[in-house]
């Protein structure tokens, strides 16, 4: 990886002003993406979609019968699915960083030391405190849970592959390909939806360590909800290479 800033950023603007008024409004939410440090942003990523985001979340459907011999294909973005999205990136040393293996929520909206002022470095040159942190924000609606009103955990492992691979493919060395060796997901609490059948999660996500001689990349994320309460976490290993021809 190269010692540049944060690749691929489209424009530092929310991806939707909607969405992100409706984050400014969830208190818990407001407390940590109106902190100095944090700005919204717009991925580039191929291919970009309306509404943005990764891939591989674009890339998910689930169908659902319409005729005994017919099925309808709908993007987990419609039809109840991730009904609001936010990317948001926290400079280092605006939020503590956090280790997979730990169980109990990051203190929420804190600051632990002053805001750097330096632009976010790649891993090569990055010890694991000067990594930005990357928040993403879901509204999740009815077509994602379960019994009994459960958020499903094939959902969340969507999710953690997705945005730890986006995270790696924002600190990537342009040159390279990239490809997931794995990803393994922890769950810690279930993910139970409101009243109103949706729940709104924070996902924050770090690139932890980096074996530059080997190309592997290991990112971490925390699924979080109001008080830092953890639901589940997530470790992805990143492989960079360079190949000759196209994946």
């Amino acid at each position: 990886m190269v010692a540049a800033a944060v690749h691929s950023i489209l424009a530092w603007e929310p991806e939707s002003e909607a969405d992100l008024q409706f984050f400014q409004n969830i208190p818990w939410c407001a407390e940590i993406i109106k902190m100095p440090g944090v700005r919204a942003y717009r991925g580039d990523y191929p291919p970009r979609r309306e509404r943005g985001m990764d891939p591989v979340i674009h890339g998910f459907n689930y169908r659902r019968p319409k005729r005994r011999y017919l099925t309808s294909k709908v993007t987990v973005f419609r039809e109840e699915g991730i009904l609001r999205y936010g990317s948001f990136l926290a400079e280092p040393g605006v939020l503590p960083t956090h280790d997979v293996n730990q169980s109990e929520g990051l203190p929420s909206g804190k600051s632990v030391s002053t805001p750097s002022q330096r632009e976010p470095r790649s891993a090569v040159t990055a010890s694991q405190g000067e990594y930005p942190i990357h928040i993403d924000i879901f509204t999740l609606g009815q077509a994602l849970y379960g019994f009994p009103r459960t958020i499903h955990g094939g959902i969340l492992c969507l999710l953690a592959d997705g945005i730890c691979g986006k995270t790696a493919f924002l600190h990537r060395n342009p040159v390279n390909q990239m490809y997931t060796a794995y990803t393994n997901t922890r769950f810690i609490k279930p993910m139970i939806i409101g009243q109103d059948g949706t729940i709104t999660i924070m996902m924050k996500t770090q690139i932890s360590r980096v074996r530059t001689t080997e190309g592997k990349i290991v990112v971490i994320t925390r699924f979080e909800g109001p008080g830092g309460l953890v639901y589940a976490t997530a470790e992805s290993m990143v492989m960079e290479k360079i190949w000759k021809g196209r994946l």
